[in-house]
C-alpha cells in the first residue's frame, strides 16, 4: 500500500516533504540510521518495519485514508512506524503508552480510530475493550515477527 510517488511534484512546484523525506530515508539503504541502545538499525531495516505495519493494517481491510491510533514508546520501531505513516501520509494519532491502561482505553474510545497499532505489552483487557468497542482493527506490529492482526468483534 504505497500513497505516494517519490517522483511526483506537487501542482506547485517542489516535492511535498512526505516525499522528500521517502526518498531521503531510502537513500540510506543498508547504512545506518537510527541508533539506539549503543545498536545501528538501518535504512533498510526501518523501511522493512513501516511496509510491515501497512501490510498488516491492508490485511485488517483497514482503508489507507481511515485514522489509526499509533501507541508510542522510545523505541526505534515506534519511531519507524510513525515515520511510515508520515512519509505514506497517513493520518494517525499517538497514544502514549506511559498513561494507565484506563486512561490509555478513554483515549481510543475519544479518538475512535479505525486500527490500533501497539507494543504487546501495550494491549491490557481495558485498551482490548476499548478498541472491540471502537469496532477497530487491532495489530501488535512491533512485536513482529510474532505479530498478529485481528478484527475486533
Amino acid at each position: 500500500m504505497v500513497h505516494g510517488d517519490d517522483n511526483a511534484y506537487e501542482r506547485s512546484g517542489p516535492p511535498s516533504f512526505p516525499s522528500t523525506l521517502r526518498t531521503r530515508v531510502r537513500s540510506y539503504g543498508d547504512a545506518p540510521f537510527i541508533e539506539f541502545r549503543g545498536a545501528w538499525h538501518t535504512g533498510t531495516a526501518v523501511l522493512g518495519l513501516t511496509e510491515r505495519v501497512w501490510a498488516l493494517l491492508e490485511e485488517a481491510a483497514v482503508p489507507p485514508t481511515a485514522a489509526i491510533g499509533v501507541v508510542v514508546r522510545n523505541r526505534p520501531a515506534h519511531a519507524a512506524a510513525v515515520l511510515g505513516f508520515v512519509t505514506q501520509e497517513g493520518s494517525f494519532s499517538m497514544l502514549y503508552a506511559m498513561q494507565s491502561p484506563a486512561a490509555l482505553a478513554a483515549d481510543v474510545e475519544r479518538l475512535g480510530p479505525a486500527a490500533v497499532v501497539a507494543d504487546a505489552e501495550d494491549w491490557s483487557d481495558e485498551v482490548l475493550r476499548a478498541v472491540r468497542g471502537a469496532g477497530a482493527a487491532a495489530s501488535s506490529a512491533f512485536a513482529w515477527p510474532r505479530g498478529a492482526v485481528f478484527r475486533a468483534l
